[in-house]
């Protein structure tokens, strides 16, 4: 992951990431469409861009017509786009399929959402991880967030390259 924390970001600036099928989640069009227009809609003084990924099936951008959102397919951005928008956006919704997508969300200094998915019944790794984040604050989920729109979700500074540099640097010094 080579998404650097940066500090004071524009809470104005909101960038949602749309993954799609996966082994680990049931994708569902329509819910997630939703559950994107209800955050667009509580959060309107902020300037949208939506990207979206390989994965994310033809049918869904679709529903997302009116919405007050900027698309931008996957195949139009690079990974200097990308960058410059993990960068530049205050906060970041992110699918819970893609888990290098959650965690170069959060390693930008973002605040950091994850939309709600219905998880398939196979134990997974990518789940798991999802939940300590969740589970120690790290990230916010949709339900979560839809009870307090308002309320603020404190950025923390996840700089998991340099927290593992730093221990092989010890084990091998």
């Amino acid at each position: 992951n080579a998404v650097e924390f940066v500090k004071n970001k524009d809470v104005e600036k909101g960038l949602i990431l749309v993954g799609g099928e996966s082994s680990h989640y049931l994708w569902d069009d329509a819910r997630v469409a939703n559950q994107i227009k209800e955050v667009v809609h509580q959060n309107s003084q902020v300037q949208w861009t939506l990207t979206t990924s390989r994965r994310t099936p033809e049918t869904f951008v679709a529903l997302l017509q009116g919405t007050q959102v900027n698309i931008v397919p996957f195949a139009e951005t690079d990974s200097v786009w990308l960058r410059e928008h993990y960068y530049s956006s205050g906060q970041i919704w992110v699918t819970p399929d893609s888990v290098s997508m959650v965690y170069e969300a959060l390693s930008s200094g973002a605040m950091t959402f994850v939309f709600t998915l219905e998880k398939t019944g196979k134990k997974s790794r990518v789940r798991n991880g999802l939940a300590e984040l969740l589970e120690n604050g790290a990230v916010m989920q949709y339900e979560t967030w839809k009870e307090k729109p308002t309320s603020q979700h404190k950025p923390r500074e996840f700089d998991e390259s340099s927290r593992v540099a730093s221990i092989i640097l010890e084990r091998v010094a």
